[in-house]
């Protein structure tokens, strides 16, 4: 059963809720933390079914929900990487406070500039040459689209794996991509061995709502 069928089935049976929200229902009979034994197995069921729904639509092994936003998945990557990494300089400061949650090292990508003076993403090349650099990296993250949607290559994901390193996409910006691939290039979700979205950025979401995409079954859980 569908999370959206599940909630529908709880709404319509008028319990009273003694938890919160504070508008117990009456903004949003949707708007639920808490459900007790009337409630049957909610959430557990529904969410499996949901994630593994999101997962064939992004082609990817396996999707988890995220409630902490993008940039709790990229810190739960490179827990999971445990070990360097290396990222471009346009970065969110959430790929910095994982690698000081794991006590690790960021090292930089160094990326050409844009005509307008913005970083281009990274190359191949120039995530073959940071590798080569920085021989302690575990991971390599990239991001993608970027804050001004633009795009790095997908062949980055093959040479990260043939160098046998962890891929990390940080694709806050780009949940919409698999919607319409009439109007956006391919994205990394099926490619990376975690490649996190942004659901509340540009889909119909609450804040704070992301998938991890998984390709990696070492790391799934």
């Amino acid at each position: 059963m569908s999370i959206k069928s599940r909630l529908e089935e709880y709404a319509a049976l008028g319990n009273k809720r003694w938890h919160t929200p504070g508008h117990k229902g009456g903004l949003d009979t949707f708007d639920l933390t808490e459900i007790g034994e009337e409630g049957g197995t909610f959430p557990a069921d529904a969410i499996e079914f949901a994630q593994n729904k999101a997962a064939r639509f992004y082609g990817a092994k396996h999707c988890r929900f995220l409630v902490n936003g993008s940039s709790g998945g990229i810190k739960a990557a490179i827990l999971a990487a445990d070990g360097d990494i290396i990222a471009p300089k346009a970065r969110h400061r959430c790929v910095d406070e994982g690698a000081k949650l794991n006590k690790v090292n960021v090292f930089d990508i160094e990326c050409e500039r844009l005509r307008d003076g913005l970083y281009a993403p990274p190359s191949v090349g120039d995530v073959l040459k940071s590798l080569e650099k920085h021989k302690s990296a575990k991971a390599v993250v990239v991001v993608s689209p970027d804050y001004y949607g633009v795009t790095a290559c997908e062949e980055i994901a093959d040479a990260v794996h043939s160098a046998g390193k962890m891929l990390i996409a940080d694709s806050a910006h780009g949940a919409h991509f698999a919607a319409r691939s009439d109007l956006f290039p391919k994205g990394f979700a099926a490619v990376a061995d975690f490649c996190v979205m942004s659901a509340h950025k540009t889909m119909n979401a609450y804040t704070q709502s992301s998938y991890m995409c998984i390709n990696n079954d070492e790391v799934e859980a």
